[in-house]
């Protein structure tokens, strides 16, 4: 499998993914907190938000909060 099948493959899955930078995807039912320019999960990893990403991100993450009720 190439590199952009998978990443077709995680953005048609589910709205519940976001891509916050080149490298990383996260599961927003595990988001514990977004900064400007980090995201911190459930499990203690810190992870980058690329500069490009970050509104992108921030709006994912609201949407999902409305649509799951959390």
């Amino acid at each position: 499998m190439k590199f952009a099948q998978a990443v077709e493959m995680v953005d048609g899955i589910s709205k519940d993914f976001c891509k916050c930078h080149r490298s990383y995807y996260v599961n927003l039912a595990h988001v514990k907190k977004l900064g400007s320019n980090d995201v911190a999960m459930d499990n203690g990893d810190i992870l980058p938000v690329a500069r490009g990403s970050a509104a992108d991100a921030k709006k994912m993450l609201f949407e999902y909060v409305r649509r799951a009720g959390r």
